[in-house]
């Protein structure tokens, strides 16, 4: 998990193909384009109040099953 705050997105810590031309994850919906990366708190993450506190909730209720689907499938590999 990574919580980080800001006015805009600064990841240095991803790889270039992580991140589109203006350093934002790329990203559908919450879900990255690689596997196990996940976005919560981004501008129109799912919806206009995404990056706000009143709006990454729903979010996060919906990005939740992703998450859980992920965890399984790596519990599963990993036996």
């Amino acid at each position: 998990m990574i919580w980080a705050t800001g006015f805009r997105p600064h990841h240095p810590y991803l790889p270039d193909e992580m991140l589109d031309p203006k350093g934002a994850l790329h990203h559908d919906e919450g879900v990255g384009v690689h596997a196990g990366i996940f976005s919560l708190g981004t501008v129109f993450n799912k919806r206009r109040n995404s990056s706000f506190i009143d709006g990454v909730g729903r979010d996060a209720e919906e990005l939740t099953p992703d998450i859980r689907a992920h965890l399984d499938r790596s519990v599963a590999l990993a036996r």
